[in-house]
């Protein structure tokens, strides 16, 4: 093995692996790169967010569209989920004890059809706004069950801008399973057709005590 590549096997674990003393592993996600550069992007973006958001806890960096975001402080990552329907990917980030609330980072795996792609990317070319009905509808594909009245209580679906980007904000209820989220859709290659989700669940007795933090945790994105 040679120095180079020794290195970059320890800046691996720097980012990606080291353990608390309660045997948790840290919300980081792995850099490319040789150990200095890596460690000093990394304590440079680290430094930077603590100052700007104190209080807040673990980094996720590097991830689709976004560059840093900063998780409430304490939560953990489980384990990362590859191909749950297709190419898909899943990300989750929980409280140590309540796996059931999640900050989660989602990607379908393909492309939507060209038809919602473009509604989407429309939308968000418009000025922040309320979504009407037929706006709802236009967007059945990518929203999936959200856009079913009869599976999901919708409230104040909208655009807005969120740290320099425009992102789809969807908020509400699932009627069955008695879970509540917020979930941010992004245009992630400018044609609307690959979306990346941001988005919190929680059962809906305990998705007002953590929206607060999940708020910040939105804010704190830095996009690529």
């Amino acid at each position: 093995m040679t120095r180079k590549e020794d290195d970059r096997e320890r800046a691996m674990r720097l980012s990606n692996t080291p353990r608390r003393a309660d045997g948790l592993r840290p919300a980081v996600s792995p850099v490319d790169g040789p150990l200095a550069a890596l460690y000093t992007e990394f304590m440079t973006v680290l430094a930077k967010y603590n100052e700007e958001y104190p209080g807040i806890g673990p980094l996720v960096l590097n991830h689709g569209q976004i560059q840093s975001m900063k998780l409430p402080e304490g939560w953990i990552e489980g384990e990362p989920r590859s191909n749950v329907v297709g190419r898909s990917s899943l990300r989750e980030f929980h409280p140590p004890d309540k796996p059931e609330v999640m900050i989660c980072l989602y990607y379908r795996g393909l492309p939507v059809g060209a038809k919602a792609g473009d509604c989407f990317r429309t939308l968000l070319s418009e000025p922040a706004h309320l979504l009407k009905g037929a706006e709802m509808k236009s967007l059945e594909e990518i929203l999936g069950e959200k856009a079913d009245k009869n599976s999901f209580s919708v409230i104040m679906p909208r655009t807005e801008n969120l740290k320099g980007r425009r992102v789809l904000v969807v908020e509400g209820q699932y009627k069955v399973l008695q879970t509540s989220t917020y979930a941010l859709y992004i245009n992630a290659d400018g044609a609307g057709r690959i979306v990346q989700e941001i988005f919190f669940w929680a059962p809906t007795g305990s998705y007002e005590r953590y929206l607060r933090d999940v708020r910040q945790t939105f804010q704190s994105v830095s996009w690529k």
